[in-house]
Protein backbone atom coordinates (compact mmCIF):
# COMPACT_ATOMS: atom_id res chain seq x y z
CA UNK A 1 0.00 0.00 0.00
CA UNK A 2 2.79 2.38 0.77
CA UNK A 3 4.21 1.80 -2.70
CA UNK A 4 0.94 1.51 -4.59
CA UNK A 5 -0.99 4.29 -2.97
CA UNK A 6 1.77 6.46 -1.34
CA UNK A 7 0.63 5.87 2.22
CA UNK A 8 3.08 6.90 4.96
CA UNK A 9 3.46 4.41 7.80
CA UNK A 10 5.35 5.62 10.92
CA UNK A 11 7.20 3.07 12.93
CA UNK A 12 6.40 3.26 16.62
CA UNK A 13 9.35 4.41 18.80
CA UNK A 14 10.89 2.01 21.21
CA UNK A 15 11.46 3.53 24.69
CA UNK A 16 13.60 2.29 27.54
CA UNK A 17 11.27 2.42 30.53
CA UNK A 18 13.11 2.63 33.88
CA UNK A 19 12.18 0.32 36.63
CA UNK A 20 9.42 1.59 38.97
CA UNK A 21 11.58 1.68 42.14
CA UNK A 22 14.62 3.99 42.60
CA UNK A 23 17.51 2.59 44.56
CA UNK A 24 18.65 4.61 47.58
CA UNK A 25 22.08 6.21 47.72
CA UNK A 26 24.92 4.68 49.64
CA UNK A 27 26.02 5.78 53.06
CA UNK A 28 25.57 9.46 54.08
CA UNK A 29 28.38 11.33 55.85
CA UNK A 30 28.44 14.60 57.84
CA UNK A 31 31.76 16.43 58.21
CA UNK A 32 32.96 19.98 58.87
CA UNK A 33 35.65 22.28 57.53
CA UNK A 34 36.67 25.93 57.93
CA UNK A 35 36.78 28.41 55.04
CA UNK A 36 38.01 31.99 54.89
CA UNK A 37 35.57 34.45 53.32
CA UNK A 38 36.85 38.01 52.98
CA UNK A 39 39.19 37.48 55.89
CA UNK A 40 36.51 35.91 58.10
CA UNK A 41 36.82 32.32 59.34
CA UNK A 42 33.51 30.47 58.79
CA UNK A 43 32.77 26.86 59.79
CA UNK A 44 30.84 24.88 57.14
CA UNK A 45 29.13 21.50 57.36
CA UNK A 46 29.56 19.13 54.37
CA UNK A 47 26.94 16.44 53.67
CA UNK A 48 28.17 13.78 51.20
CA UNK A 49 26.85 10.40 50.01
CA UNK A 50 27.56 7.51 47.66
CA UNK A 51 25.93 7.57 44.20
CA UNK A 52 22.72 5.63 43.61
CA UNK A 53 22.23 3.60 40.37
CA UNK A 54 19.89 5.34 37.92
CA UNK A 55 19.61 8.54 39.97
CA UNK A 56 19.68 11.90 38.24
CA UNK A 57 19.28 14.12 41.32
CA UNK A 58 19.22 14.04 45.09
CA UNK A 59 17.03 15.62 47.80
CA UNK A 60 18.98 16.55 50.92
CA UNK A 61 17.68 17.50 54.40
CA UNK A 62 19.50 18.20 57.65
CA UNK A 63 18.72 19.22 61.18
CA UNK A 64 20.50 20.58 64.24
CA UNK A 65 19.70 18.76 67.49
CA UNK A 66 15.97 18.20 67.89
CA UNK A 67 14.98 21.10 65.62
CA UNK A 68 12.95 20.80 62.41
CA UNK A 69 14.40 19.36 59.24
CA UNK A 70 15.86 21.93 56.86
CA UNK A 71 15.47 21.09 53.16
CA UNK A 72 18.26 21.93 50.73
CA UNK A 73 17.71 22.69 47.02
CA UNK A 74 17.68 19.58 44.78
CA UNK A 75 21.17 18.87 43.47
CA UNK A 76 22.84 16.61 40.95
CA UNK A 77 26.10 16.57 42.91
CA UNK A 78 27.13 14.10 45.58
CA UNK A 79 27.71 16.67 48.33
CA UNK A 80 26.35 19.98 49.64
CA UNK A 81 27.72 22.59 52.09
CA UNK A 82 25.85 24.31 54.90
CA UNK A 83 27.79 27.52 55.80
CA UNK A 84 28.16 29.12 59.22
CA UNK A 85 27.03 26.32 61.50
CA UNK A 86 26.77 26.46 65.27
CA UNK A 87 28.31 23.91 67.59
CA UNK A 88 26.01 20.96 68.20
CA UNK A 89 24.76 17.57 66.98
CA UNK A 90 23.81 17.26 63.32
CA UNK A 91 22.04 14.64 61.22
CA UNK A 92 21.38 14.48 57.46
CA UNK A 93 19.22 12.34 55.18
CA UNK A 94 19.37 11.95 51.39
CA UNK A 95 16.89 10.61 48.78
CA UNK A 96 17.83 9.61 45.23
CA UNK A 97 15.50 10.82 42.44
CA UNK A 98 15.07 8.99 39.10
CA UNK A 99 14.42 10.50 35.65
CA UNK A 100 10.67 9.87 36.18
CA UNK A 101 10.84 11.86 39.44
CA UNK A 102 10.56 8.73 41.52
CA UNK A 103 12.25 9.14 44.92
CA UNK A 104 13.98 6.47 46.89
CA UNK A 105 13.71 5.83 50.57
CA UNK A 106 15.89 8.24 52.60
CA UNK A 107 19.25 7.22 53.89
CA UNK A 108 20.17 8.89 57.21
CA UNK A 109 23.62 9.69 58.52
CA UNK A 110 24.82 9.07 62.02
CA UNK A 111 24.20 11.75 64.68
CA UNK A 112 27.47 13.67 64.49
CA UNK A 113 28.97 16.24 66.86
CA UNK A 114 30.29 19.25 64.96
CA UNK A 115 32.24 22.14 66.43
CA UNK A 116 31.34 25.53 65.00
CA UNK A 117 33.18 28.56 66.25
CA UNK A 118 33.31 28.28 70.03
CA UNK A 119 35.72 31.05 71.06
CA UNK A 120 34.08 34.27 72.30
CA UNK A 121 34.48 37.50 70.36
CA UNK A 122 36.94 39.98 71.90
CA UNK A 123 35.81 43.08 73.77
CA UNK A 124 35.78 46.47 72.07
CA UNK A 125 38.95 48.42 72.77
CA UNK A 126 37.25 51.75 73.59
CA UNK A 127 33.84 53.35 74.12
CA UNK A 128 33.39 57.11 74.38
CA UNK A 129 30.37 59.38 74.86
CA UNK A 130 30.26 63.00 73.68
CA UNK A 131 27.61 65.62 74.50
CA UNK A 132 25.37 66.96 71.74
CA UNK A 133 22.51 69.42 71.89
CA UNK A 134 19.66 67.31 73.33
CA UNK A 135 21.61 64.14 72.52
CA UNK A 136 24.66 61.92 73.16
CA UNK A 137 27.09 60.60 70.52
CA UNK A 138 28.72 57.19 71.13
CA UNK A 139 31.86 55.92 69.40
CA UNK A 140 33.77 52.65 69.83
CA UNK A 141 36.71 50.84 68.24
CA UNK A 142 37.16 47.18 67.24
CA UNK A 143 40.18 45.07 68.28
CA UNK A 144 42.26 42.99 65.85
CA UNK A 145 40.68 39.62 65.07
CA UNK A 146 37.09 40.86 65.23
CA UNK A 147 36.50 40.65 61.47
CA UNK A 148 33.77 37.99 61.90
CA UNK A 149 31.68 40.29 64.11
CA UNK A 150 28.02 40.41 63.13
CA UNK A 151 26.85 43.29 65.31
CA UNK A 152 27.60 45.51 68.29
CA UNK A 153 25.16 45.61 71.20
CA UNK A 154 24.87 48.94 73.05
CA UNK A 155 23.19 48.96 76.47
CA UNK A 156 22.44 51.95 78.68
CA UNK A 157 20.98 52.80 82.07
CA UNK A 158 20.50 55.72 84.47
CA UNK A 159 22.91 54.22 87.03
CA UNK A 160 26.27 52.43 87.02
CA UNK A 161 24.52 49.08 87.66
CA UNK A 162 24.73 46.96 84.50
CA UNK A 163 21.98 44.64 85.83
CA UNK A 164 19.51 47.55 85.48
CA UNK A 165 20.62 48.52 81.99
CA UNK A 166 18.43 48.26 78.87
CA UNK A 167 19.46 47.46 75.31
CA UNK A 168 19.70 50.64 73.27
CA UNK A 169 20.43 49.21 69.82
CA UNK A 170 21.98 46.44 67.70
CA UNK A 171 24.38 47.97 65.19
CA UNK A 172 25.68 45.95 62.23
CA UNK A 173 29.45 45.57 61.81
CA UNK A 174 31.48 47.63 60.92
CA UNK A 175 29.36 50.59 62.17
CA UNK A 176 31.27 52.20 65.03
CA UNK A 177 29.17 55.16 66.16
CA UNK A 178 25.62 55.94 67.21
CA UNK A 179 23.72 59.11 68.15
CA UNK A 180 21.08 59.05 70.88
CA UNK A 181 18.69 61.89 70.10
CA UNK A 182 15.57 63.51 71.52
CA UNK A 183 16.85 63.83 75.10
CA UNK A 184 16.18 66.58 77.59
CA UNK A 185 19.05 68.93 78.36
CA UNK A 186 21.50 67.66 80.97
CA UNK A 187 20.27 64.03 81.05
CA UNK A 188 22.95 61.53 82.21
CA UNK A 189 23.21 57.85 81.17
CA UNK A 190 25.84 55.10 81.51
CA UNK A 191 26.74 52.91 78.52
CA UNK A 192 28.20 49.43 77.86
CA UNK A 193 29.10 47.63 74.60
CA UNK A 194 29.75 44.05 73.54
CA UNK A 195 30.32 42.19 70.25
CA UNK A 196 28.33 39.29 68.78
CA UNK A 197 29.90 37.20 65.99
CA UNK A 198 28.26 35.54 62.98
CA UNK A 199 27.73 32.27 64.81
CA UNK A 200 25.92 33.92 67.72
CA UNK A 201 28.75 33.91 70.26
CA UNK A 202 28.52 36.89 72.63
CA UNK A 203 31.67 38.69 73.77
CA UNK A 204 32.46 40.29 77.13
CA UNK A 205 31.19 43.70 78.24
CA UNK A 206 33.17 46.87 77.89
CA UNK A 207 33.71 48.36 80.37
CA UNK A 208 33.49 45.55 82.89
CA UNK A 209 32.52 47.80 85.82
CA UNK A 210 30.72 51.11 85.86
CA UNK A 211 29.57 52.17 82.42
CA UNK A 212 30.89 55.04 80.36
CA UNK A 213 29.03 58.19 81.44
CA UNK A 214 27.39 60.37 78.80
CA UNK A 215 25.36 63.54 79.27
CA UNK A 216 23.18 65.41 76.81
CA UNK A 217 24.32 68.97 76.18
CA UNK A 218 22.73 71.80 78.12
CA UNK A 219 24.39 74.65 76.23
CA UNK A 220 21.72 75.99 73.88
CA UNK A 221 23.96 78.71 72.42
CA UNK A 222 24.28 77.03 68.98
CA UNK A 223 20.51 76.55 68.77
CA UNK A 224 19.82 80.10 69.87
CA UNK A 225 22.37 81.37 67.36
CA UNK A 226 20.70 79.40 64.58
CA UNK A 227 17.28 80.54 65.74
CA UNK A 228 18.42 84.14 65.80
CA UNK A 229 19.73 83.87 62.25
CA UNK A 230 16.46 82.38 61.05
CA UNK A 231 14.28 84.81 62.93
CA UNK A 232 15.98 87.87 61.51
CA UNK A 233 15.20 86.69 57.99
CA UNK A 234 11.54 87.64 58.40
CA UNK A 235 9.56 90.65 59.46
CA UNK A 236 8.15 88.60 62.30
CA UNK A 237 11.68 87.77 63.41
CA UNK A 238 12.66 91.42 63.62
CA UNK A 239 9.50 92.18 65.57
CA UNK A 240 10.07 89.21 67.90
CA UNK A 241 13.65 90.18 68.64
CA UNK A 242 12.41 93.64 69.45
CA UNK A 243 9.96 92.08 71.90
CA UNK A 244 12.82 90.14 73.52
CA UNK A 245 14.74 93.38 73.97
CA UNK A 246 11.73 94.78 75.80
CA UNK A 247 12.25 92.14 78.50
CA UNK A 248 16.00 92.14 79.05
CA UNK A 249 16.96 95.51 77.58
CA UNK A 250 16.89 98.99 79.05
CA UNK A 251 15.72 100.89 75.99
CA UNK A 252 12.56 102.92 75.45
CA UNK A 253 9.41 100.98 76.27
CA UNK A 254 11.31 98.12 77.94
CA UNK A 255 10.09 96.42 81.09
CA UNK A 256 13.09 97.73 83.02
CA UNK A 257 12.37 101.30 81.94
CA UNK A 258 8.74 101.04 83.01
CA UNK A 259 9.73 99.61 86.37
CA UNK A 260 12.26 102.40 86.90
CA UNK A 261 9.61 104.99 86.10
CA UNK A 262 7.17 103.32 88.48
CA UNK A 263 9.76 103.12 91.26
CA UNK A 264 10.69 106.76 90.72
CA UNK A 265 7.09 107.84 90.92
CA UNK A 266 6.48 105.82 94.08
CA UNK A 267 9.69 107.15 95.60
CA UNK A 268 8.72 110.73 94.88
CA UNK A 269 5.49 110.18 96.78
CA UNK A 270 6.84 108.19 99.75
CA UNK A 271 9.84 110.51 100.15
CA UNK A 272 7.69 113.65 100.00
CA UNK A 273 8.78 116.61 102.10
CA UNK A 274 6.72 118.01 104.92
CA UNK A 275 4.15 120.61 103.84
CA UNK A 276 5.35 124.20 104.28
CA UNK A 277 2.47 126.78 104.30
CA UNK A 278 4.63 129.57 102.96
CA UNK A 279 5.60 127.58 99.86
CA UNK A 280 3.57 127.40 96.65
CA UNK A 281 2.96 124.06 94.95
CA UNK A 282 2.07 122.97 91.41
CA UNK A 283 -0.23 120.19 90.34
CA UNK A 284 0.98 116.65 91.16
CA UNK A 285 3.36 117.82 93.90
CA UNK A 286 3.22 115.51 96.92
CA UNK A 287 3.68 116.56 100.54
CA UNK A 288 3.60 114.81 103.89
CA UNK A 289 1.51 115.82 106.86
CA UNK A 290 2.11 113.47 109.76
CA UNK A 291 1.89 109.90 108.35
CA UNK A 292 -0.40 110.93 105.49
CA UNK A 293 0.65 111.71 101.94
CA UNK A 294 -1.18 114.38 99.92
CA UNK A 295 -0.99 115.14 96.19
CA UNK A 296 -1.93 118.48 94.72
CA UNK A 297 -4.77 118.42 92.19
CA UNK A 298 -4.28 122.08 91.21
CA UNK A 299 -1.83 124.90 91.69
CA UNK A 300 -1.62 125.67 95.44
CA UNK A 301 -0.82 129.29 96.37
CA UNK A 302 1.17 129.98 99.51
CA UNK A 303 -0.82 130.79 102.65
CA UNK A 304 1.06 131.52 105.85
CA UNK A 305 -1.99 130.63 107.95
CA UNK A 306 -2.06 127.13 106.39
CA UNK A 307 -5.60 127.38 105.01
CA UNK A 308 -4.49 126.14 101.59
CA UNK A 309 -2.74 123.10 103.02
CA UNK A 310 -4.01 119.52 103.37
CA UNK A 311 -6.71 118.38 103.78
CA UNK A 312 -8.23 121.28 101.82
CA UNK A 313 -10.23 119.38 99.12
CA UNK A 314 -9.89 122.29 96.73
CA UNK A 315 -6.19 121.66 96.37
CA UNK A 316 -5.30 118.25 97.81
CA UNK A 317 -6.22 114.56 97.61
CA UNK A 318 -5.00 111.88 99.98
CA UNK A 319 -2.58 109.60 98.12
CA UNK A 320 -1.49 107.21 100.87
CA UNK A 321 0.40 106.75 104.08
CA UNK A 322 4.08 106.48 104.95
CA UNK A 323 5.24 105.43 108.40
CA UNK A 324 8.92 105.66 109.19
CA UNK A 325 11.14 104.74 112.11
CA UNK A 326 14.89 104.50 112.39
CA UNK A 327 14.89 100.88 111.21
CA UNK A 328 11.60 100.39 109.32
CA UNK A 329 9.41 101.89 106.65
CA UNK A 330 5.85 100.98 105.65
CA UNK A 331 4.06 102.82 102.90
CA UNK A 332 0.82 102.59 100.96
CA UNK A 333 0.36 104.78 97.91
CA UNK A 334 -2.59 105.40 95.59
CA UNK A 335 -2.55 107.95 92.81
CA UNK A 336 -5.20 108.66 90.21
CA UNK A 337 -4.75 111.06 87.31
CA UNK A 338 -7.08 111.98 84.48
CA UNK A 339 -6.58 114.25 81.51
CA UNK A 340 -8.35 115.32 78.33
CA UNK A 341 -6.35 117.18 75.71
CA UNK A 342 -7.12 118.51 72.26
CA UNK A 343 -4.33 119.04 69.75
CA UNK A 344 -5.07 120.07 66.14
CA UNK A 345 -8.71 119.16 66.63
CA UNK A 346 -7.82 115.68 67.89
CA UNK A 347 -9.13 114.89 71.36
CA UNK A 348 -7.39 112.37 73.59
CA UNK A 349 -8.64 111.16 76.98
CA UNK A 350 -6.20 109.47 79.37
CA UNK A 351 -6.46 108.09 82.87
CA UNK A 352 -3.88 106.51 85.14
CA UNK A 353 -4.23 104.51 88.33
CA UNK A 354 -1.16 103.72 90.39
CA UNK A 355 -1.24 101.61 93.56
CA UNK A 356 1.70 100.41 95.59
CA UNK A 357 2.57 99.00 98.98
CA UNK A 358 6.06 98.52 100.35
CA UNK A 359 7.75 97.50 103.58
CA UNK A 360 11.43 97.82 104.42
CA UNK A 361 13.67 96.97 107.35
CA UNK A 362 17.24 97.58 108.41
CA UNK A 363 19.28 97.03 111.54
CA UNK A 364 19.36 100.28 113.50
CA UNK A 365 22.86 101.46 114.29
CA UNK A 366 21.65 104.75 115.77
CA UNK A 367 22.63 106.70 112.65
CA UNK A 368 19.09 106.94 111.30
CA UNK A 369 18.87 108.24 107.75
CA UNK A 370 22.64 108.18 107.38
CA UNK A 371 22.60 104.38 107.54
CA UNK A 372 19.98 104.24 104.80
CA UNK A 373 21.97 106.59 102.60
CA UNK A 374 25.14 104.58 103.02
CA UNK A 375 23.92 101.01 102.98
CA UNK A 376 20.20 100.87 102.19
CA UNK A 377 17.60 98.53 103.67
CA UNK A 378 18.54 95.02 104.79
CA UNK A 379 15.24 93.58 103.60
CA UNK A 380 12.45 94.97 101.45
CA UNK A 381 9.18 93.81 99.93
CA UNK A 382 7.00 95.71 97.50
CA UNK A 383 3.98 95.28 95.24
CA UNK A 384 3.03 97.86 92.65
CA UNK A 385 0.49 98.18 89.87
CA UNK A 386 0.01 100.90 87.31
CA UNK A 387 -2.91 100.99 84.89
CA UNK A 388 -3.04 103.42 81.97
CA UNK A 389 -5.95 103.84 79.55
CA UNK A 390 -6.15 106.07 76.51
CA UNK A 391 -8.94 106.72 74.02
CA UNK A 392 -9.28 108.86 70.94
CA UNK A 393 -11.05 108.68 67.60
CA UNK A 394 -10.61 105.19 66.09
CA UNK A 395 -8.07 104.24 68.76
CA UNK A 396 -8.20 102.73 72.27
CA UNK A 397 -5.44 101.29 74.44
CA UNK A 398 -5.17 99.84 77.94
CA UNK A 399 -1.90 98.93 79.64
CA UNK A 400 -1.15 97.39 83.02
CA UNK A 401 2.24 96.98 84.67
CA UNK A 402 2.50 94.78 87.77
CA UNK A 403 5.58 94.21 89.91
CA UNK A 404 6.18 91.96 92.91
CA UNK A 405 9.58 92.05 94.60
CA UNK A 406 11.15 90.63 97.74
CA UNK A 407 14.78 91.03 98.85
CA UNK A 408 16.90 90.10 101.84
CA UNK A 409 20.49 91.22 101.42
CA UNK A 410 21.65 89.86 98.05
CA UNK A 411 18.86 87.25 97.88
CA UNK A 412 16.12 88.52 95.62
CA UNK A 413 13.00 87.34 93.77
CA UNK A 414 10.85 89.28 91.30
CA UNK A 415 7.79 88.81 89.13
CA UNK A 416 7.02 91.47 86.53
CA UNK A 417 4.11 91.54 84.09
CA UNK A 418 3.32 94.07 81.37
CA UNK A 419 -0.02 93.64 79.59
CA UNK A 420 -1.17 95.76 76.65
CA UNK A 421 -4.35 95.74 74.59
CA UNK A 422 -4.85 97.98 71.55
CA UNK A 423 -7.78 98.37 69.18
CA UNK A 424 -8.32 100.54 66.12
CA UNK A 425 -11.06 100.61 63.54
CA UNK A 426 -9.05 98.09 61.48
CA UNK A 427 -7.09 95.84 63.82
CA UNK A 428 -6.80 94.55 67.37
CA UNK A 429 -3.72 93.38 69.25
CA UNK A 430 -3.04 91.98 72.69
CA UNK A 431 0.32 91.31 74.32
CA UNK A 432 1.58 90.06 77.63
CA UNK A 433 5.22 90.08 78.74
CA UNK A 434 6.10 88.16 81.91
CA UNK A 435 9.49 87.96 83.63
CA UNK A 436 10.12 85.72 86.64
CA UNK A 437 13.58 85.71 88.18
CA UNK A 438 15.29 84.88 91.45
CA UNK A 439 18.84 85.14 92.70
CA UNK A 440 20.87 83.78 95.61
CA UNK A 441 24.51 84.84 95.52
CA UNK A 442 25.91 83.71 92.13
CA UNK A 443 22.98 81.36 91.52
CA UNK A 444 20.32 82.87 89.28
CA UNK A 445 17.34 81.63 87.28
CA UNK A 446 14.92 83.43 85.00
CA UNK A 447 11.85 82.67 82.91
CA UNK A 448 10.67 85.19 80.34
CA UNK A 449 7.55 84.81 78.22
CA UNK A 450 6.03 86.87 75.42
CA UNK A 451 2.50 86.12 74.27
CA UNK A 452 0.80 88.19 71.58
CA UNK A 453 -2.17 88.09 69.23
CA UNK A 454 -2.93 90.31 66.26
CA UNK A 455 -6.04 90.35 64.11
CA UNK A 456 -7.36 92.18 61.07
CA UNK A 457 -10.41 91.41 58.98
CA UNK A 458 -8.24 89.19 56.75
CA UNK A 459 -5.56 87.74 59.01
CA UNK A 460 -5.17 86.29 62.51
CA UNK A 461 -1.80 85.66 64.17
CA UNK A 462 -0.82 84.20 67.54
CA UNK A 463 2.78 84.10 68.77
CA UNK A 464 4.48 82.77 71.88
CA UNK A 465 8.14 82.90 72.90
CA UNK A 466 9.55 81.45 76.11
CA UNK A 467 13.12 81.55 77.39
CA UNK A 468 14.50 79.71 80.43
CA UNK A 469 17.89 80.74 81.79
CA UNK A 470 19.84 79.38 84.75
CA UNK A 471 23.34 80.23 85.94
CA UNK A 472 25.61 79.23 88.78
CA UNK A 473 28.81 81.23 88.59
CA UNK A 474 30.10 80.89 85.04
CA UNK A 475 28.00 77.78 84.26
CA UNK A 476 24.94 78.77 82.25
CA UNK A 477 22.03 76.93 80.67
CA UNK A 478 19.37 78.32 78.35
CA UNK A 479 16.34 76.81 76.60
CA UNK A 480 14.15 78.75 74.18
CA UNK A 481 10.86 77.71 72.57
CA UNK A 482 8.91 79.64 69.94
CA UNK A 483 5.51 78.95 68.37
CA UNK A 484 3.47 80.83 65.75
CA UNK A 485 0.00 80.20 64.35
CA UNK A 486 -1.40 82.19 61.43
CA UNK A 487 -4.61 82.10 59.40
CA UNK A 488 -5.37 84.12 56.28
CA UNK A 489 -8.77 84.94 54.90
Amino acid sequence: DAIDFGAVVDIRPISGIPVGVQAAPGAVFVTQHVVIEQGIAVTNMTISWDAAPGAVAYDVEWRWGSREWVKMPRTGEQSVDVPGIYSGQYMARVRAVSALNVSSLPVTSLLTNLQGKTSLPPAVTSLTAASLIFGIKLKWTFPPGAEDTQRTEIWYGPTTDLAKATKLSDLAYPKSEHVMQGLLAGVTFFFWARLVDRTGNVGPWYPTGAGVMGQSGSDATPVLGLLTGKLTESQFGEHLLGRIDLIDGDGPGSVNERLDELKTEIGEITDALVYVPTDAYVRDNTVRVGDNLWTAIAAVPAAANGTNGPPNPAYWVNSGQSIRTANALAAQVTKNTTDITTVDGKTTATATLMQAVQAQYRADSGEGDLLDALRGWDSAASAAQEVKVRAEENFAQAERTTSLQARVGTTEARITTVETTTATDREATAQRITAIDSRVGTSESKITTIESTANTDRQATAQQLSTLNTAVGTNQTAIQTEATARSDG
